[in-house]
């Protein structure tokens, strides 16, 4: 069985496939140097792991985002009610720098090292995301997160016009 790049029509981008007539992609690729995934370029300081802020394929955005300030790279001070705060702006540059806006996310996974600060995190996100439909959220409690100090990390996934 041969492998081909073709493109599913709700995506509207090259996926790869099994060359089976069955599957759910419509046309196929005649360039397989055309990219899947593209990455979008946030302008949040970048990390030194090998991870992207946002990759965009088709309409569909995934993100992550944590409280870390965009020029520095340096974990906001404060309590939740400030890091949720900066962790949101962060999502909402990435979101935007894709052509999208807060209102494009359908998927929230938020996590926080403690449960306590579900309280302020909620307070925040409200502030944020006042208007139906509100994306699906998921909040987690973790044992901790990868920088000392960040009490919260959020991923997303948008879909754009």
């Amino acid at each position: 069985m041969s492998t081909s790049f073709t493109t599913p029509a709700w995506l509207g981008r090259p996926c790869l496939s099994q060359g089976d007539a069955q599957d759910n992609c419509a046309q196929t690729i005649l360039n397989p140097e055309d990219e899947m995934i593209e990455r979008i370029e946030t302008g949040i300081a970048p990390s030194s792991a090998p991870i992207n802020d946002a990759v965009r394929a088709g309409k569909h955005v995934w993100l992550v985002a944590i409280a870390e300030d965009p020029v520095t790279g340096d974990i906001v001070e404060g309590g939740i009610e400030a890091q949720a705060r900066r962790c949101i702006q962060n999502l909402e540059i990435g979101v935007k720098a894709a052509g999208g806006t807060l209102a494009n996310l359908v998927m929230v996974q938020i996590f926080l090292t403690d449960s306590a600060d579900a309280t302020g995190m909620n307070a925040v996100y409200r502030e944020f995301f006042t208007q139906q439909p509100f994306p699906v959220r998921a909040t987690v409690v973790v044992k901790e997160l990868l920088a000392a100090g960040l009490k919260i990390e959020i991923t997303a996934t948008a879909v754009l016009d």
